[in-house]
């Protein structure tokens, strides 16, 4: 799952490399965390773009949050974590009244 929100370019070596390298370090990402032993961080959802890999989703404590996060440091092409996990067991902040 690859995601990008920035308007496509046209493909050029540069581009390609960097497109490459965001795949793969996306799939590191997710094999990481689909071998926790915590179930919840095998749900969280990843994004990358440039090195910068964003977690998104909701875990049910600020502990997991955090492991979440230092389970993918380690990751050589790593840059930067955008850490944008809920933490709790309820309906996320913008669906609350």
């Amino acid at each position: 799952m690859y995601v990008t929100e920035k308007a496509e370019k046209p493909s050029g070596r540069c581009d390609s490399h960097k497109r490459d390298a965001d795949q793969l370090l996306l799939e590191n990402v997710q094999n990481v965390l689909a071998q926790s032993v915590y179930p919840q961080l095998r749900e969280i959802r990843c994004e990358c773009d440039d090195g910068a890999v964003t977690l998104q989703g909701r875990v049910p404590t600020y502990f997991l949050k955090q492991v979440a996060q230092q389970l993918i440091r380690p990751i050589p092409q790593l840059a930067r974590i955008h850490n944008l996990l809920e933490v709790g067991g309820g309906m996320p902040h913008s669906a609350k009244q």
